[in-house]
Parts: C-alpha cells; sequence; structure tokens
C-alpha cells in the first residue's frame, strides 16, 4: 500500500499554542465566499486522503520529539494505593527523537473523525517504543455542505477544527499529571505534522500499557456522571 509516507514538517505543541487553536476553531463564517473556499480545500484534501490512507506500516518521516517522563510522581509512589504502571517505554531516556511507524488501529472515533493507531517510534540506530496515536485531520470529517446554498444562514455556520478531538483530552491529562505512570498512562502531547499535500494533522501521543482492551465495555452509572461533569 501507498500512503502519505513522507512529511513536511512536525512540530510539539505547547499548551498555549492548543488553547488558541481551539479558540480560534470557535471562528464562525461570514461569508459564502469563505465556505466555498474551504471547501474546496476540504475536498482536495479528502481526495488525497482517500487515494493514500493512513494504514499500518506506513511510516509518518519526520522527526518527532517525544519527551518521556522518568519516573511517576512522589504523590504516586507514596500513595500506597497501588503499584505504578510497569512503562511499556524506557521512561529513563529522556527525549526521544525518531520516525512513527503505524501498527494495527486500534479504534474509530464514532463520528470518522479521528482514528487511534498503535504505533513505533523508531530511532536511526532501529531502538523503538511503543506508543499510542489519536489522529485527528481535517478531511477526515465531514463538510456540512448546507452551508454552501446561496441562501444558507451563515450565523453560526463553521467546520469542526481537527485540534477539537484531541484538545480536551490533552488538558485532562495535563490536569492529572500526578496521576501518570500510576493510575493514568503518560501523555506526550499534541504534535502538528504537515502532510505534503499541505494538510495540517494532530496527534495526541501517550504511552502504551500492556492489557485488555475495556472498548467497549460498559462504564459504570456513577463513573458517566463523573464524565459529564467533567473535571474541575
Amino acid at each position: 500500500m501507498h500512503g502519505p509516507e513522507s512529511l513536511a514538517a512536525s512540530s510539539l505543541l505547547s499548551p498555549e499554542t492548543i488553547t488558541q487553536l481551539v479558540q480560534q476553531s470557535k471562528t464562525v463564517y461570514t461569508s459564502h465566499a469563505d465556505v466555498k473556499n474551504d471547501y474546496q480545500k476540504w475536498l482536495k484534501g479528502r481526495k488525497l486522503q482517500n487515494r493514500y490512507p493512513l494504514g499500518k506500516g506506513i511510516t509518518l518521516k519526520a522527526p518527532f520529539d517525544i519527551p518521556f517522563k522518568k519516573s511517576p510522581s512522589p504523590q504516586a509512589l507514596s500513595s500506597g494505593f497501588r503499584q505504578p504502571l510497569r512503562p511499556a517505554v524506557d521512561q529513563s531516556v529522556g527525549t526521544f527523537v525518531g520516525y512513527l511507524t503505524l501498527g494495527p488501529r486500534l479504534r474509530v472515533n464514532r463520528s470518522g473523525r479521528s482514528d487511534m493507531w498503535l504505533a513505533n517510534l523508531v530511532d536511526e540506530e532501529g531502538s523503538a517504543q511503543r506508543l499510542v496515536l489519536k489522529i485527528a485531520q481535517e478531511s477526515s470529517q465531514s463538510f456540512p455542505q448546507r452551508y454552501l446554498e446561496r441562501n444558507a444562514d451563515l450565523s453560526n455556520a463553521k467546520i469542526g477544527h481537527p485540534i477539537d478531538l484531541v484538545a480536551p483530552e490533552f488538558f485532562i491529562y495535563e490536569r492529572l499529571q500526578h496521576l501518570q505512570g500510576w493510575l493514568l498512562p503518560y501523555s506526550y502531547g499534541i504534535h502538528k505534522i504537515k502532510m505534503l499535500n499541505d494538510e495540517d494533522v494532530y496527534v495526541f501521543i501517550t504511552e502504551f500499557i500492556e492489557g485488555r482492551n475495556l472498548h467497549p465495555a460498559p462504564v459504570p452509572p456513577a463513573l458517566t456522571n463523573y464524565f459529564e461533569k467533567g473535571i474541575k
């Protein structure tokens, strides 16, 4: 299978940059010309995505800087509640630079707007680290074509930005850093990659933990209520 095996660039986004992107994603259209321009851009990206889909074995050939974290927080280690998770990567290596090769797809978002993959981060010497990627790209989203109509109401018209698919989970991990490596996998941030077709793709990277897949296991009502209320 041929695919987007080369990238123009990749970068690790700061929390401040992610916040700015989320704010910008809330901008609504002000003219039908803007809608048509975005539609043509989306259509081009969708055609290229259909022609060169992501798949197992495809290598994203841009250097990814992964800021590995060396150990669970002192709070986690001293709690005595349970032993820290056994890391699936060597947390002592510090920043790890390498290329990502996709493994099996773990899950597809119900809306089809994002995919979750198992991947290997391989450096120039062939050393590999297993990670989980949540990949969000604009061309995977559906375009609300009703906005293309000449008399369409644009007062609330906007297209979802791919950053919206990964930012909420990233900020939850940020709030729960003291639980990473203990009750949660480590978070390695959101990386923005520029595909050679000029599409921006956002990749949220976390540690991979061996174990039984709990999806789509039923969620207890108490936990569902907790998620609905959010993390205060």
